[in-house]
């Protein structure tokens, strides 16, 4: 992956990012693997593509998107310049995507309840398009 592809993902999550002006983004990531609660861990070849679409983002890139992968739109939430980004898929769920290096993102996946779940899946990404 080049230098221009992390300086890309980094610019998605920092402050003044090209987000904050209105512009959507893909980034296509490569899952690298997924641990569960237990700390049980899978390889992967696994793909997922985030969509992000500014909704009403400050200068600094903090404000409200649409987070889109797979079959899922939700609203998402980019708490502080260099995120993470929050967002839900239902009312009990509760979801971040984290940077974790250059072109690495964390995807956290928790659900409450009387069965929670709990997936942490490390990923590398590009930003496309």
């Amino acid at each position: 992956m080049s230098n221009l592809c992390a300086l890309c993902i980094l610019a998605m999550l920092a402050p003044g990012s090209v987000l904050a002006e209105g512009a959507a983004r893909d980034v296509d990531c490569k899952v690298a693997r997924s641990c569960d609660a237990a700390g049980d861990c899978t390889m992967s070849d696994d793909h997922i593509r985030f969509r992000l679409e500014p909704e009403n983002v400050g200068p600094d890139g903090i404000g409200t998107y649409i987070m889109s992968y797979g079959e899922i739109s939700v609203g998402a939430s980019k708490v502080a310049p260099p995120g993470p980004i929050l967002w839900r898929e239902s009312g009990e769920d509760l979801q971040s995507l984290i940077r974790d290096g250059p072109t690495g993102m964390i995807w956290h996946r928790f659900t409450p309840g009387e069965k929670p779940s709990l997936k942490v899946i490390f990923l590398t990404c590009e930003v496309i398009g």
